[in-house]
């Protein structure tokens, strides 16, 4: 009978073990690890690990390419993440099908749960734009007026405030 790994539903993990690096050094859990190749917005290419739990989606960051090769002779290789064939720039009027693809929902900020949010082939002159365009990834926010005056009239608004002499 084989383990059984149960599933987060809450961040779409197993129990693990999951591969990482640990204490210095690459591990990865045998029978429970594939290896995807995926290309980065400057065209290089990378590698990433992924836990095979069904269900479990959990994969590392990109790993050193010296790392990868010899996994790629050990363990199951899974395909590409994205496939830009046949896809156009959806940026309107723009006809280029160099494409990246562009995250509405950053890992960086939603964490696992940017993996149910929707990705949109950019070329990566309207892509860079787009990022140029944010700052952070929120948009770009204007300095709140801090006046006294400002707060006044909030306060009036909200509360029915008056100023006291």
């Amino acid at each position: 009978m084989s383990e059984i790994h149960w599933i987060d539903t809450r961040t779409g993990l197993c129990d693990g073990p999951h591969p990482g690096k640990y204490q210095g050094k690459w591990r990865y859990p045998v029978g429970r690890t594939a290896i995807r190749k995926f290309t980065k917005a400057n065209g290089s290419i990378n590698y990433e690990l992924l836990c095979t739990v069904e269900g479990c989606r959990f994969k590392t960051s990109s790993i050193p390419n010296v790392m990868a090769e010899p996994l790629l002779a050990k363990l199951p290789i899974l395909a590409g993440r994205h496939n830009n064939s046949g896809r156009v720039c959806s940026y309107q009027g723009c006809e280029s099908t160099h494409i990246e693809f562009h995250h509405f929902a950053p890992r960086n900020t939603f964490g696992l749960e940017a993996e149910n949010y929707p990705i949109h082939p950019l070329c990566r002159e309207h892509h860079h734009h787009w990022h140029q365009q944010m700052d952070g990834y929120r948009w770009q926010q204007r300095q709140p007026d801090t006046s006294e005056e400002t707060a006044l009239q909030l306060l009036q608004t909200e509360l029915g405030a008056t100023r006291i002499a």
